[in-house]
């Protein structure tokens, strides 16, 4: 496939919420405000020229990884992710400064 992908602009304020539970995690607790990047890639046929995209994968990515507001658009129908929990273990990735191994911020 040729692919076409565009990341926007850094956003930190929670997703709206017009009206929804979806990804109700991202908008309370640890993560809401944190930056996170609506990101966008395209699939297409591979050849020259002006084409429509096979499928389009949407979703925002947030600053440690997590994902929400996944969407994939095959144009007949589409898919919508919906994030129901969440738990970030508040040690992950930082080790005690005695055992002086693993991540430290």
């Amino acid at each position: 496939y040729d692919t076409f992908a565009v990341i926007g602009h850094t956003e930190t304020a929670p997703a709206p919420v017009s009206g929804s539970a979806r990804d109700k995690p991202l908008r309370e607790g640890a993560i809401a405000g944190m930056p996170h990047w609506p990101v966008r890639l395209s699939y297409y046929t591979e050849g020259a020229g002006e084409r429509t995209p096979i499928y389009t994968l949407g979703f925002d990515l947030y600053e440690n990884g997590v994902s929400g507001a996944l969407k994939l658009d095959y144009g007949d129908f589409a898919i919508l992710g919906d994030m129901t929990a969440l738990d970030i273990d508040a040690k992950a990735g930082r080790a005690d400064k005695d055992e002086g191994k693993g991540c430290t911020p």
